[in-house]
């Protein structure tokens, strides 16, 4: 367990196997944000709310990921505007129709999970790196 979200902050404590903590919050860092390139000319729906957009990508640009927000959303920026939108690029665990893929991933983003706990016997808080986010559910 780390004092802070940083893989170089101290360690304050190491978690025994089957330790009982509680979660509190939750940070996701973007080390590096992942690169699509457009396959065919497409018009994005955008579905933040303030206010709902569109975004038209053409072919050949590049739209950047910058951070997948769950349930096949990702936060994309494209010359200077962010959108939120659905998945439109395969990955290993989404597989799209034709129909559906307007783009195809040439760069991964990296991200780190990092999840604020609390061990409820010490009153201790600390934050853990999650190297996989379906690990986490049981937190």
């Amino acid at each position: 367990m780390y004092e802070e979200p940083n893989d170089k902050a101290q360690i304050i404590t190491v978690l025994k196997p089957g330790s009982r903590v509680r979660s509190l919050t939750g940070e996701v860092h973007l080390l590096q944000y992942g690169r699509v390139v457009v396959l065919k000319d497409v018009t994005l729906d955008c579905l933040q709310k303030n206010p709902p957009e569109k975004l038209r990508v053409t072919r050949g640009q590049i739209v950047y990921v910058m951070e997948y927000l769950g349930e096949a959303q990702y936060r994309l920026w494209h010359q200077g505007r962010m959108c939120e939108t659905w998945q439109g690029w395969e990955t290993p665990n989404a597989y799209l129709s034709a129909t559906e893929m307007w783009g195809r991933l040439v760069q991964a983003s990296i991200q780190q999970w990092w999840v604020k706990i609390v061990i409820p016997k010490t009153s201790r808080t600390g934050w853990l790196l999650n190297p996989d986010a379906e690990g986490m559910v049981r937190l």
